[in-house]
């Protein structure tokens, strides 16, 4: 029986001994699901989570430090872990995220697990320090188009039954989808290997048969007739359940054509293009041991370049210091000349300078 798992008779939850950080260590492989908001994370990790080898929290780690998370946090007993600084949240969120979890977890067999992750749409602009806290760790980036997000988010921040705050509308929503095609980009041009998939909203939730490939490559996983079934019956009940949508204003779709950043969305567009055409931009045909090697060296890789980074932070920080420095020194000179200009452009001064010297006239005659 796993953990958690329900007797029939009771429905109680039979808890058993939690699988331990070895237990995991060497095993699953850390994967994160990110994306701009309302591009379909959610359902996407859903759909993961239908096979076996794969367990997907649902932003379990959204009050933590992206900084922070390591492979520690992805073991069984720190998933159901609920800290302090983790549950500063509406007490029935905490309460669902907890059950959900909860649940998640009895289904799963650690023993059979490849892959142990989160979703969260803000881990796309922490790829690379999240990749360097977590060797061989894999994201999966949900791609959408903006109108539709902007629809989205106008609907959820309208909504009065909904938690969205009221500003998230089209300014928000705009600003976000930026954001996130271009921390894709940036990360999967610094990359030193392959380690990122852009899946497209459309292509996966209406032709995920298409799909299935990809993910399956990039996993390293088979995807069983059960689990594509799964897919096709839940893409049939995501699109019934879809809310209603009020069209675009002419006013937003301005908006969108002013401040959308569609030479990013050209080079997304272009990745996943080229993904159907070449494996090689995302998978990486090596024995376990090259793998494990690999892994060492992206780790030793995007801690070097973080150091550079944070160096070259450093070394700005002491220019414009100094700049500022030089800045006060040159106006208090400035302050100080015309402050003596006026001294000596004074009455006071040129009369003191007349007395001067008539009083050196009256000393010499006296020599």
């Amino acid at each position: 029986m796993n953990m958690g798992e329900r007797t029939e008779k009771t429905g109680e939850v039979l808890q058993a001994p939690l699988p331990s950080k070895s237990e995991l260590a060497g095993r699953a492989r850390p994967l994160f699901v990110c994306g701009c908001d309302r591009s379909g994370t959610t359902a996407f990790a859903d759909y993961l989570n239908r096979h076996q080898e794969i367990l997907i929290c649902q932003e379990r780690y959204k009050r933590t430090r992206p900084k922070s998370i390591t492979p520690d946090h992805f073991t069984f007993e720190r998933i159901l872990d609920f800290r302090p600084e983790e549950t500063k949240r509406p007490i029935w969120k905490l309460r669902l995220s907890s059950r959900y979890h909860t649940e998640l977890l009895a289904k799963k067999d650690p023993a059979k697990l490849r892959w142990i992750g989160d979703k969260l749409p803000f881990y796309v602009r922490w790829m690379d320090v999240l990749a360097e806290n977590n060797p061989g760790a894999r994201f999966i980036v949900l791609y959408r188009p903006i109108e539709e997000v902007v629809e989205s988010w106008e609907s959820r921040a309208k909504d009065p039954d909904d938690y969205w705050e009221d500003d998230l509308g089209a300014e928000a929503a705009v600003k976000t989808w930026n954001m996130a095609l271009r921390k894709t980009r940036e990360f999967i041009e610094s990359s030193p290997a392959p380690r990122l998939l852009i899946i497209g909203y459309h292509d996966f939730f209406y032709r995920n048969e298409a799909v299935v490939p990809l993910v399956s490559r990039f996993l390293g996983l088979e995807f069983d007739e059960p689990v594509t079934r799964a897919w096709r019956e839940s893409s049939l009940q995501f699109e019934g359940g879809r809310r209603h949508k009020k069209p675009l204003s002419e006013e937003q779709r301005s908006f969108i054509q002013a401040r959308a950043d569609r030479d990013a969305e050209e080079w997304v567009l272009g990745r996943i293009e080229k993904q159907w055409r070449d494996p090689g931009l995302y998978a990486e045909e090596s024995t376990e041991a090259t793998v494990a090697s690999v892994e060492k060296m992206e780790a030793r890789v995007w801690r070097l370049q973080r150091h550079l980074k944070e160096l070259r932070k450093q070394n700005q920080r002491e220019v414009q210091k100094l700049s500022s420095s030089l800045a006060r020194a040159q106006k208090e000179n400035r302050t100080l000349t015309q402050q003596l200009q006026s001294i000596r452009g004074s009455r006071s001064v040129r009369l003191l300078n007349k007395l001067g010297r008539i009083r050196a006239r009256v000393l010499g005659r006296k020599g």
